[in-house]
């Protein structure tokens, strides 16, 4: 065979290996961009090493604290549920140490994200906080949001932990196209400070889920709440991203939809939203495991 016809072959075989990787066993090898909006991210933590994207301070706090945020990352890609996601974390610092914060400054934070994210590729928020500011405010927030979904960015954020029924209030969570998430407890039912109500889109895991604390390289704690839920949800999403079962941010309430396993006991269906995730299904690291009938 002649040496021009034997490059030719051999390019012919790259392209069908690459076809095959990319299409046939459908996922990208492209890091999925997560932008977490929080108290910042100690990126050298020992469970992210290799995770880190970009590190904007919005509030200008430096390095301190990002307690909340280091947690947040651990879940949806650090080593320490050895979930292998192809995730790039992004640290948004909008908060203070305390989890306080201000509007102004969460505006400017999505105003970030939107100025650095390549347009069109699909990727996640974590917003875990929220609040109840102006209808002024409420509004900049909404066209803000609106914006990072246009731009493929799917929108995820906690209920809240105050034990009540949520309204159209409190934002982020009650905004269009956001992806709402309440904690369950051990025994599979609605941790007990854990928010409600029809404006929730799904529940899952929220009590005592150990994550990377910043107090040292190495630590790590338990600790509980919907803010870790709704990172759950986010890791999921990024799978579902990379996997190629989420080409657009229509496709995400039915791909979440898909997997819903039961509904929550003991509480009425306006409270209780989609249900609970399958995660045997779509992530089993983080899968619901019902007590037995006997228990």
């Amino acid at each position: 065979m002649p040496k021009s016809l034997q490059t030719i072959y051999v390019i012919l075989i790259l392209l069908l290996v690459l076809f095959i990787v990319t299409f046939a066993w459908g996922e990208t090898s492209e890091p999925i961009d997560v932008y977490i909006l929080d108290d910042g991210i100690r990126f050298n933590h020992f469970d992210l090493r290799g995770l880190g994207g970009d590190e904007v301070d919005i509030i200008g706090k430096g390095r301190s604290g990002r307690i909340h945020g280091t947690a947040i990352a651990s879940i949806i890609g650090g080593r320490l549920y050895d979930n292998e996601l192809p995730v790039r974390v992004h640290s948004v610092r909008v908060l203070q140490s305390d989890g306080s914060g201000k509007w102004s400054d969460f505006l400017k934070g999505l105003q970030w994200v939107l100025e650095h994210h390549e347009e069109g590729r699909m990727g996640v928020v974590n917003l875990s906080f929220g609040g109840r500011p102006k209808d002024v405010i409420a509004g900049l927030v909404g066209q803000a949001i609106a914006r990072l979904q246009n731009e493929g960015l799917v929108v995820v954020s906690a209920i809240g932990n105050d034990g009540e029924r949520i309204d159209e209030g409190r934002i982020p969570c009650s905004i269009d196209g956001v992806i709402s998430v309440g904690a369950l407890n051990r025994r599979h039912t609605r941790w007990v400070s854990s928010n409600f109500g029809d404006l929730v889109d799904y529940f899952v895991l929220g009590e005592d889920l150990r994550v990377a604390s910043a107090i040292r390289k190495s630590a790590r704690t338990t600790i509980s709440g919907t803010s870790f839920s709704a990172a759950i949800i986010s890791a999921v999403l990024v799978s579902g991203i990379a996997s190629n079962e989420i080409r657009s941010t229509e496709e995400v309430a039915a791909y979440l939809d898909s997997g819903v396993l039961v509904f929550l006991e003991g509480l009425y269906g306006r409270e209780r939203g989609a249900g609970i995730i399958d995660f045997d299904q779509k992530s089993p690291i983080f899968a619901y495991d019902p007590p037995n009938a006997d228990e």
